[in-house]
């Protein structure tokens, strides 16, 4: 995705309205050797709908760095 000149990684998924007390959250890091790296705090949700949630990463793609996403579906207990 391309803000400003620069190009991000972004993650939309897709969401049944119907489906009130799913909660998503979407995580990002730039290791996969370190379970404990995932984080949301710094992504940008650019859309969060009764149908779409679109995320994406704070760090441009031009930065070099390796960065991956990824989403958790949760049910409340």
């Amino acid at each position: 995705a391309a803000v400003s000149s620069q190009q991000y990684l972004r993650m939309t998924i897709p969401k049944n309205p119907a489906a009130t007390n799913v909660t998503f959250t979407v995580e990002a890091t730039s290791t996969l050797a370190d379970p404990l790296s995932w984080s949301s705090g710094s992504l940008i949700i650019e859309a969060d709908t009764s149908t779409q949630l679109i995320v994406r990463d704070h760090i441009p793609v031009s930065s070099g760095q390796p960065r991956f996403m990824r989403v958790r579906v949760t049910l409340p207990p």
